[in-house]
Parts: C-alpha cells; sequence; structure tokens
C-alpha cells in the first residue's frame, strides 16, 4: 500500500562522462522484433564542494522507451544534461552467492542543457519574429 506521504523525487544537473549505452527492449513471446523503444543506461557526473575542496559524484542512471531513444541519438561525452526522476535501488545475488547492491535514478525527464560545439542549434523562425514583435512593443 502506497502512503500517501511519501515522496521520491531526484533533480540532478550534470556531465555525461562517457558514451551512453543502448539496448533495444526484449522481444515479446512470439515476437520477433522488439517493442519499441528501449534502454539507455549512462552515468552524471555532478560537482561539489566539501571542506574547500572539489568533489565529483558519479550516478547510475537508466531510462526507457521514447528517452532511451532520445539518448541514444543525441547525448554525447560531456553534454549538460538536467534530469528528474526517482531513486531506485537494485539487489541480486551473483553465482558464488553474495549480495550484489546498486542504485539508479530512473530518469523520466531530460532536459539537454549544453550542445556539442560546431553543431548549429535549430533556428525557429516564428521564435525569431515573435522576439523582434516584443522588442519593439514596450507592453
Amino acid at each position: 500500500m502506497a502512503d500517501a506521504f511519501s515522496f521520491n523525487q531526484v533533480v540532478l544537473v550534470g556531465r555525461i562522462p562517457k558514451a551512453v549505452t543502448f539496448d533495444w527492449s526484449k522481444p515479446k513471446e512470439n515476437e520477433e522484433k522488439p517493442v519499441r523503444g528501449g534502454i539507455s543506461r549512462f552515468q552524471i557526473v555532478t560537482n561539489e564542494i566539501y571542506d574547500g575542496k572539489p568533489y565529483a559524484e558519479w550516478h547510475n542512471c537508466v531510462t526507457f522507451g521514447k528517452n532511451a531513444e532520445l539518448m541514444r541519438d543525441y547525448a554525447y561525452k560531456g553534454l549538460l544534461l538536467l534530469i528528474r526522476g526517482r531513486l531506485q535501488h537494485k539487489s541480486y545475488k551473483d553465482k558464488e552467492g553474495n549480495w550484489k547492491n546498486w542504485t539508479q535514478v530512473k530518469a523520466e525527464q531530460i532536459n539537454f542543457l549544453s550542445k556539442k560545439e560546431g553543431v548549429p542549434a535549430p533556428i525557429d523562425e516564428e521564435t525569431e519574429e515573435e522576439q523582434e514583435e516584443h522588442e519593439q512593443d514596450p507592453y
């Protein structure tokens, strides 16, 4: 039963330190093609300062479906992201019977905050025209 007063939300702003992995979702029984979407696994590095010294924290992240496809197509090393999601704790027993535990962020909303150098940003002509109108109109 869910507690009405519980809350699990994570907001991170950080950079991708290495390549994003992408796997197609496994097909359902009697299906030849994978289901739409996939799974992207990646890390985000956030920087903090403790006792006057810089400290980097590495966060494991996972996302599914359309967000996973966006990460596959547009994410690159060094990209600055804002991620909103939920914290998940996972565990399993390995072949030797030892418990393995890890924590990850299930990214539900991803915003790209930077762009790759040398790649021009798309220009929306309507937006530029609207901006010009607003600049001329003082109210």
